[in-house]
C-alpha cells in the first residue's frame, strides 16, 4: 500500500497524505498518485514477513505554481 503527501515547510510541518492505493509488483507495473506542496513523500505499508526492495522509482512533476 502505497500513499503520496506532501507539505510547505518541512521544518513544521508533518506531510499531510492521501488515502493509501493497493500495489501488487505481480499484477501492477504503475500506480497513478497525485498531491500538490512544495516538498512531496511516499509513505510505504508493507505486511508481509518477507523484506521490501525498492529498486527504481520514476517521477512525474507538473508545475502548477510559481512565484
Amino acid at each position: 500500500m502505497i500513499a503520496a503527501g506532501s507539505s510547505d515547510d518541512p521544518g513544521s510541518d508533518e506531510p499531510v497524505y492521501g488515502e493509501y492505493q493497493p500495489y501488487d509488483g505481480h499484477e501492477n507495473q504503475k500506480i497513478d498518485l497525485n498531491t500538490e506542496g512544495r516538498w512531496l513523500a511516499l509513505k510505504i505499508l508493507w505486511s508481509d514477513y518477507r523484506s521490501f526492495t525498492l529498486t527504481g522509482l520514476d517521477l512525474d512533476i507538473k508545475t502548477t505554481g510559481g512565484r
